[in-house]
């Protein structure tokens, strides 16, 4: 009997904050987004049961550090989900608390990274979830707050940390320091690569994409903290910056 209790009331706490929009039937399971990835257990998986995730948007395309894309984060990790449009903080703004209704929609793995969107059709893991699809897959919620990163250090990284909303402190720059946080190339501005070096002399990529809004600005010129998020291919780590999250010492 008290196993029995422990399922319904795990069940309930999971279905919490979930909302079902009427025009698309009822959905009654909700899940953890490490739940969810694990269901992905080779380099495809498309979602038949009735199942929803919750989470907090923690990366978009608001400030131009992410293409057709956002980051959500739950208590149990993070997922990137794929989406075939534009302006996507209009809609899912930064803190904002989401549901998405996942039936229909696929898991794609690259390397040690799964992604959320539309069954995949060309080279890439999942395809993005169709723009007149919007809202038959995602449903915003009231009560977002603001996310803090969870603090960690560069040698302390783990699959698991892939898609996650984490605090690095005391980093420089590594080498000759930038002039900007993005190179110049035939008089545009090119998607650049800086490698991260903490105290303890652990190095950490950060890519930064040509269509930041801050692509121009100047690089910090002493040790600051940076929160980002975690991705991963090509075997390495390494960080993206959201909402530009990053604080210079003084």
């Amino acid at each position: 009997m008290i196993f029995l209790l422990s399922i319904i009331l795990i069940s309930a706490i999971a279905a919490v904050g979930c909302s079902t929009p009427p025009a698309y039937g009822e959905y009654d399971s909700g899940v953890s987004i490490a739940y969810l990835k694990s269901l992905c257990r080779g380099s495809s998986y498309d979602i038949t049961d009735d199942i929803t995730i919750c989470g907090t948007v923690i990366a978009n395309d608001h400030l131009g550090e992410f293409y057709k894309s956002i980051v959500i984060a739950d208590d149990s990790g993070g997922i990137e989900v794929a989406i075939d449009k534009r302006d996507i903080y209009l809609d899912l703004p930064i803190h904002s608390r989401i549901t998405i209704f996942c039936s229909g929609l696929s898991l794609g793995r690259l390397g040690g990274k799964i992604e959320l969107g539309a069954h995949p059709t060309g080279d890439f893991p999942v395809d993005g979830i169709p723009a007149d699809k919007f809202s038959k897959y995602f449903k915003t919620e009231a009560g977002g707050t603001n996310t803090t990163p969870i603090e960690h250090t560069i040698s302390g990284l783990k699959p698991t940390d892939i898609s996650s909303y984490v605090l690095l402190r005391n980093l420089r720059i590594s080498g000759e320091l930038p002039d900007a946080w993005c190179a110049v190339e035939n008089g545009e501005y090119i998607d650049t690569t800086h490698i991260l070096e903490d105290a303890d002399g652990f190095t950490l990529p950060l890519r930064v994409r040509s269509s930041c809004s801050y692509a121009g600005m100047p690089t910090p010129k002493g040790p600051f903290d940076i929160a980002g998020i975690i991705d991963y291919s090509d075997n390495t780590y390494y960080l993206r910056i959201t909402n530009y999250a990053i604080s210079e010492k003084r």
